[in-house]
């Protein structure tokens, strides 16, 4: 009877400690960057897009400031053909694009080893 009582006390510890463990939190929305005054400045560094989470209206016409302040790196959206070699510089490369169609795009850098350390984002047209 002992060993019950000891048994069935431990397993409700261990059960009530991974529960105290479980993440109940809901994920953080995406939080989406649109262009002011049709432009929009996007810096590449530290395997990252900043910002990273990209918004436009269909059919918009937009400038993007693309800077890269550590090595080179790409701007890509493959979907939409959008392939641009950011090089390392102090002035930015600025490139105009339009964004027809509407739906949700990948945003990454084709640069080997870059997207799997996270250069990664999205682009939302709406």
């Amino acid at each position: 009877m002992i060993r019950f009582f000891t048994g069935f006390t431990l397993f409700t510890v261990l059960m009530f400690c991974l529960l105290g463990c479980a993440d109940d939190s809901t994920p953080e929305p995406l939080v989406f960057t649109e262009p002011q005054n049709g432009s929009i400045d996007i810096i590449l560094k530290n395997s990252a897009f900043v910002p990273g989470n990209l918004k436009f209206k269909a059919g918009e016409v937009v400038e993007l400031r693309l800077k890269s302040t550590d090595e080179a790196h790409t701007f890509s959206i493959e979907e939409l053909g959008v392939n641009w070699m950011v090089p390392k510089t102090d002035s930015p490369i600025v490139k105009e694009f339009a964004f027809n169609t509407p739906g949700t795009y990948r945003l990454i850098c084709i640069i080997a080893g870059h997207a799997s350390a996270g250069m990664v984002g999205e682009v939302l047209v709406q």
